[in-house]
């Protein structure tokens, strides 16, 4: 994936469901509920007992997320993003610096979730894989398959 189509893929979309919780972060009157690999769950946090969905930024391959000023900075497989919120649930001025030492980042495989006894418990899971050959592109995420010989194990 270059520069100009991970760019392309970051937009704010109407909210929708949390299926993998990650880093939660709060920001003025809103709260960020990082989703690895997909994007950004978004809420209006002005009565914190009850959180109303406002947005969910799709980031492919996002994996952490911090703000300061009106600007979300967004670390991905690809480069640390960032981009105004000053106008949320609009977003404004995308821009991707990749690290001047930049190195292939796999991104971690899938979890899974679970609620027991009204607990989410969420643990990886662990699997064989095609090995990663960088010569081919990014990995951008990951899809449950049959495989041949697999090489690899997370």
């Amino acid at each position: 994936m270059d520069s100009a189509t991970l760019i392309s893929q970051v937009k704010s979309n109407p909210p929708k469901p949390i299926t993998t919780p990650g880093k939660i972060y709060l920001y003025k009157n809103f709260l960020f509920i990082n989703e690895p690999g997909l994007g950004i769950h978004v809420f209006d946090n002005s009565d914190s007992t009850s959180p109303i969905p406002l947005c969910f930024i799709s980031v492919p391959n996002i994996s952490d997320i911090v703000t300061k000023d009106d600007i979300l900075y967004v670390q991905t497989a690809f480069g640390l993003l960032f981009f105004n919120i000053s106008a949320l649930p609009a977003i404004s001025n995308v821009i991707l610096q990749k690290a001047p030492n930049y190195k292939y980042v796999i991104p971690r495989i899938p979890v899974t979730n679970q609620f027991q006894n009204g607990i989410l418990r969420t643990s990886r899971i662990k699997v064989y894989f095609e090995c990663v050959n960088p010569s081919k592109g990014s990995v951008v995420g990951w899809r449950l398959t049959k495989i041949e010989n697999p090489k690899c194990y997370q």
